[in-house]
């Protein structure tokens, strides 16, 4: 008998720790998806160049370089500048808050490449409208 609870409770040790770390990744700690892109500096330019991701990710790029010459991955917009070197990675995390066409470049070797931010389907802007009736007809002085 003793022999049968030993096995038993070695057989739902595995799942127990398992269930423990799924509670450790449960949806609380993904409330914000983090889309993550790797650029490559080549001496043609960045690969790749044009990129993709939705309103209100965060984006976490890793860059680096296959050229031994001095190159960089500067985000407008997001303060962002990131040195690409041979053999090392370097990071940074973003979020995108507003939707647009946003430019990565490198003044040095004048390569750029663009992220396109949009809104997730079937997500709607409020739109603030005036009512036609409501709307004053007339001239007043601003201030």
């Amino acid at each position: 008998m003793k022999r049968y609870l030993i096995l038993t409770f070695a057989a739902l040790l595995p799942f127990q720790a398992l269930s423990i770390e799924l509670k450790r990744f449960g949806k609380k700690d993904f409330e914000s998806p983090v889309r993550e892109f790797g650029v490559i500096a080549t001496k043609s330019g960045y690969f790749p160049e044009r990129m993709f991701a939705y309103v209100g990710e965060k984006a976490r790029f890793f860059v680096t370089s296959t050229d031994e010459s001095p190159q960089c991955f500067l985000l407008k917009d997001h303060n962002v500048f990131l040195s690409a070197e041979k053999g090392k990675m370097q990071e940074a995390l973003v979020e995108f808050k507003y939707p647009g066409r946003f430019e990565f470049y490198c003044p040095s070797t004048k390569f750029k490449g663009y992220v396109t931010v949009v809104e997730r389907p079937g997500t709607k802007r409020k739109i603030k409208r005036e009512i036609a009736s409501e709307k004053k007809t007339y001239w007043t002085p601003k201030d």
